[in-house]
């Protein structure tokens, strides 16, 4: 999936997944983004509770993601709301 090319960037959906903590589902968004003079690779954690949206995002270039990888998931895995 990839988004409408505007303001000179452009984001296509890597990758999705869902998980569950307690009786509430967190959503891992994965995207690479294409900016007018770099790539870079964000990570979105999203959760609706109490009827509001809660977001926590992430980014590094596309250069550093291999390297910051695994430190990255665990940061957005570690976002939680009560």
């Amino acid at each position: 999936m990839r988004s409408p090319r505007r303001f000179g960037r452009e984001a296509e959906l890597v990758n999705a997944e869902a998980r569950q903590l307690g009786d509430v589902t967190y959503y891992l968004l994965e995207y690479a983004v294409k900016l007018p003079n770099q790539l870079r690779h964000n990570l979105a954690s999203v959760v609706v509770r109490r009827g509001q949206l809660f977001t926590f995002n992430i980014s590094t270039t596309e250069s550093r993601w291999q390297k910051l990888q695994t430190k990255m998931r665990a940061i957005a895995d570690s976002f939680s709301v009560f």
